[in-house]
């Protein structure tokens, strides 16, 4: 369910830059109120336009997230942080640099292999993983940053949703020449358009 993970990411981000205030928002909700399956996936731009259709998402603390569907409680009441819809951001490097720079945080969909799962530590380095097509993309994560290692060279910083166990704290320096950067540049990335609330 990374790519509800990541979504709710990304209108947190859109939400702090918009208000100045960083909030926790629920990713249960979605799980809950849409009805498909999500452990077959989706896709980040079903979140924001659930969110843009429900009002927003309420705090996790009032709907927290327990790692199965349940029953859908929507009081519609609780939402914050609605957004008005998505826009995407053209696939090309800079262009995708200067997004990051202006805008934040990019949901965005890669292919999360074995290797890429089970091995990467703390003390593996900026990450290479294994040559990936349109078809083989399976994970959304957030991409966040990009910098280059004095040693190993450029990379994106990619945080993911596996927990602060996972990677370095929960986050990845994937190589920007990586095989796998085609799966993430695959699909376009995506941010949510949040504003603050008129109160």
């Amino acid at each position: 369910m990374g790519f509800n993970t990541r979504a709710v990411a990304s209108i947190e981000g859109q939400f702090a830059k918009a208000t100045g205030k960083l909030v926790t928002l629920s990713e249960q909700k979605y799980l809950d109120c849409v009805s498909h399956n999500c452990s077959k996936g989706g896709w980040q731009g079903d979140v924001f336009n659930y969110a843009r259709t429900d009002g927003g998402l309420p705090k996790d603390t009032i709907y927290p997230y327990v790692g199965k569907e349940q029953e859908c409680h929507n009081n519609k009441s609780q939402n914050i942080a609605a957004d008005s819809g998505y826009m995407t951001v053209s696939r090309d490097e800079q262009t995708i640099k200067s997004a990051l720079f202006e805008i934040g945080p990019l949901a965005v969909s890669l292919f999360a292999s074995n290797h890429f799962r089970y091995n990467y530590t703390k003390d593996s380095g900026v990450y290479r993983d294994d040559p990936c097509s349109d078809q083989k993309v399976n994970h959304g994560v957030l991409l966040v940053g990009y910098g280059v290692d004095e040693k190993e060279g450029p990379f994106w910083l990619i945080k993911n949703s596996w927990g602060v166990e996972w990677g370095e704290r929960g986050y990845v320096r994937l190589e920007r020449s990586s095989r796998n950067v085609a799966c993430l540049m695959s699909q376009q990335p995506i941010y949510p358009i949040v504003a603050a609330p008129a109160n």
